[in-house]
């Protein structure tokens, strides 16, 4: 049976493409990439804040202490030095103008990695990129990171407006309105819309309405959900809307933080 791992990453460090055309072999799975999101290799995050971050988020007073931590996160795109304390002080630098040619370059020769074109509108001359791959036969859909880029609802409404065929489109939401989000994926109620991490930061604040969205899915890789968040979306959502991904090559990890092949044989 095929099926599609909808959310890996492309890391020039990590990313195994002798592995991936393995497991599309054995497993007849095939992959939609996203360009490398850091400068260098993502460095691995605290455990410790993984394990508090779904406890924080649930809980209504806690998230609003949350959203203001997350604002003092960066400076210039990169990570302040005293968060490099939960990296073991490495760097860590966003790249905010996604190289989706690099990509599209890489897996020319590979027939089971499509891609999405990620874009940044809030970078001059995102739309020129967005309408000059647009209809390149590697690209599946449209991805919009609202918490990487910080996209307010005005910019995220002009790429889908520019979304002519309606192509899927993957989103990572950020601290936001709810209600303008939502607002969003009903008016653009003719497009697919996966919605990343398990709705992170929002969770079930979010979760009884988007399962209404007959064109709404949601997405359920992510170390920013635990065990417990995952089996509430499996209770709540229809199960024809839950999307499978890896967010390759930063989870499923095995101690010499090689992708475990042995997650396709129990999924």
């Amino acid at each position: 049976m095929k099926f599609y791992d909808a959310h890996i990453y492309y890391d020039d460090l990590r990313t195994d493409f002798n592995q991936l055309e393995n497991l599309n072999k054995k497993y007849q799975c095939e992959f939609i990439i996203s360009p490398q999101c850091t400068i260098q290799s993502e460095p691995e995050k605290s455990n410790l804040m993984y394990f508090l971050q779904p406890y924080l988020l649930s809980n209504k007073f806690l998230y609003y202490i949350a959203m203001v931590i997350s604002k003092t996160f960066y400076k210039q795109n990169k990570l302040k030095f005293f968060w490099k304390i939960f990296t073991g002080f490495k760097n860590y630098h966003k790249i905010t103008i996604p190289n989706n040619n690099e990509v599209l370059n890489i897996i020319a020769k590979y027939h089971f990695i499509k891609s999405w074109l990620w874009i940044n509108p809030t970078e001059e001359d995102s739309l020129k990129e967005f309408e000059r791959l647009y209809n390149h036969p590697k690209i599946v859909g449209i991805k919009l990171h609202n918490y990487w880029h910080n996209l307010g609802e005005n910019e995220i409404n002009i790429i889908l407006e520019n979304n002519k065929k309606n192509k899927p489109v993957y989103v990572i939401l950020k601290y936001q309105n709810v209600e303008k989000i939502l607002d969003l994926l009903r008016k653009f109620n003719n497009t697919k819309f996966i919605i990343g991490y398990g709705g992170f930061p929002h969770y079930g604040r979010i979760w009884d309405e988007i399962n209404k969205l007959k064109n709404v899915y949601i997405d359920v890789a992510s170390k920013h959900l635990n065990k417990k968040l995952i089996n509430k979306i499996f209770e709540k959502f229809d199960k024809n809307k839950i999307i499978f991904s890896s967010d390759y090559p930063y989870n499923f990890q095995d101690q010499k933080k090689i992708f475990i092949s042995a997650f396709f044989e129990k999924n």
